[in-house]
């Protein structure tokens, strides 16, 4: 793809909603699978790789389907970097603010409408737990850096408040995703 057909598919909502959907299908395989494999003798036959990895790719889908909702109802707050030549011919294009810098799923849910500042306790520590699945608990073995006094949480545990993280999940994507783009398994 050129610079031009960058910028137009990161401007298109639907380009982000389709991405969403087809990681969140991936991330759903993958959680299947781990969660089909337990034996409740000798515990999960698949590591918690299998679930790490789902999550982590959950949590991408979710930025994905955030950022397609940022475009939808607030597109004047995406920024690109344009280079161009001088003929005014755009040469190379680079995304520089689209509601986070960093993979903060929940900063991203709030751009996007879907997290409310003073409610969502719940869903915000799950997103909080998902974005770091997505930095660095589902790939790497350390955080890249924490600071004096911090400690962290390795990722989000198969049940929070006695609730399946993913019926967590799958409401997330029901709030964001236009309806033609759910799931459907």
């Amino acid at each position: 793809m050129d610079a031009r057909e960058f910028l137009e598919r990161a401007t298109r909502p639907s380009a982000w909603f389709q991405k969403a959907k087809a990681l969140r299908k991936s991330a759903n395989i993958l959680w299947e699978s781990w969660m089909t494999d337990f034996n409740p003798v000798d515990g999960w036959i698949k590591g918690p790789e299998f679930r790490a990895t789902a999550l982590m790719i959950y949590g991408l889908a979710l930025e994905c389907a955030f950022k397609g909702r940022i475009l939808e109802i607030d597109p004047e707050n995406i920024q690109f970097d344009l280079i161009a030549d001088g003929h005014g011919e755009i040469q190379g294009v680079s995304i520089r603010e689209f509601g986070a810098t960093d993979h903060n799923l929940e900063r991203l849910g709030e751009r996007a409408g879907i997290i409310k500042k003073d409610a969502d306790a719940d869903y915000r520590e799950i997103l909080r737990r998902l974005s770091d699945c997505v930095t660095w608990t589902a790939r790497y073995p350390v955080p890249k850096k924490i600071k004096p006094g911090e400690t962290v949480k390795d990722s989000v545990p198969i049940w929070y408040r006695n609730v399946d993280v993913r019926t967590y999940i799958d409401k997330l994507f029901d709030g964001v995703l236009p309806n033609e783009l759910e799931n459907d398994e």
